[in-house]
């Protein structure tokens, strides 16, 4: 028997493979991953727990549907009706009555998730940014999904189909330029500028 027929040969030396330049390289896409703020939107909803007199400038800045969490979008409803309503005011005990009242208590977390709320905001003058992060998110997110209505569209290669989506585009570009372009109800017509 020869040396290189040798098995302990072999297994010492093992032949080596050729170089494989993707070998370390990821071997799936990695799923797309929609924009959100999570931390700007428990701190919002903590600076508007500990000052709730930032209710209306808040409200002007966000709508319910920018939160990403359900759970965000629902204490913040509770929070805005509380506020609205000159017989009540708002803070953590009151919110959570409130919450209890709309069977939603339990499905945020429980009163216990209203005080990390409050800890998570480091101070309530702030929430100018905090809504304009949560905003921003949402704007991405908004924009994103129209883009891919139009792609998948596309890819259907159905004419029908893309015309309709043509013919609605107008339409969903307008409301996304209202809801996210200047807030001063000046914008006439599509004004995709004020998207950037």
């Amino acid at each position: 028997m020869t040396t290189t027929d040798d098995p302990a040969r072999r297994i010492l030396h093992p032949v080596e493979p050729p170089y494989d330049p993707d070998y370390d390289r990821p071997t799936s896409t990695p799923t797309h991953q929609p924009a959100t703020a999570p931390e700007a939107e428990q701190a919002l909803l903590g600076a508007l727990i500990l000052d709730p007199s930032i209710a209306t400038s808040a409200n002007l800045e966000v709508d319910s549907t920018d939160f990403w969490r359900p759970a965000h979008e629902e204490i913040w409803n509770a929070a805005q009706a509380i506020t609205a309503d000159p017989d009540r005011s708002l803070d953590a005990v009151t919110l959570a009555a409130e919450l209890t009242r709309r069977g939603q208590l339990h499905k945020i977390g429980g009163a216990p998730y209203l005080a990390d709320l409050m800890a998570a905001c480091p101070l309530p003058a702030n929430y100018p940014a905090y809504a304009r992060e949560v905003r921003d998110a949402a704007r991405i997110r908004t924009v994103d999904t129209l883009g891919t209505k139009f792609t998948q569209a596309a890819r259907t290669r159905d004419i029908t189909r893309v015309s309709h989506i043509l013919d609605t585009a107008v339409q969903a570009l307008d409301d996304t330029v209202a809801r996210f372009g200047p807030r001063d109800n000046t914008t006439n017509g599509t004004g995709l500028h004020d998207l950037s």
